[in-house]
């Protein structure tokens, strides 16, 4: 129960940032953010491939920036966004 409670207030989290205009999606994005400080935060998808993972932990390691697996797939967090694709990787700007 206590699962699918963090994973509301994430998906909320989510749903706040992208009204505010501070969400960024993509991994080459996310990446290229992480390796300059610029972001607070990452939310990835449970099927995100492992070595894009990889990358973004230690990039967010370096940073002190917050990394949150999501038990839920690329296609179900592209239907939150209302976008018509997949999105593997969402990151929120400082």
């Amino acid at each position: 129960m206590a699962k699918k409670t963090v994973q509301t207030d994430e998906i909320s989290e989510i749903k706040k940032s992208l009204e505010k205009g501070e969400v960024v999606i993509g991994i080459k994005n996310t990446l290229a953010l992480l390796r300059n400080n610029k972001l607070a935060s990452v939310y990835i998808t449970n099927n995100c491939p492992k070595d894009i993972q990889d990358d973004i932990h230690y990039y967010a390691d370096i940073n002190g920036t917050k990394v949150f697996p999501l038990s839920i797939t690329n296609e179900d967090l592209g239907t939150i966004c209302k976008k018509q694709f997949p999105i593997a990787v969402l990151s929120v700007r400082r």
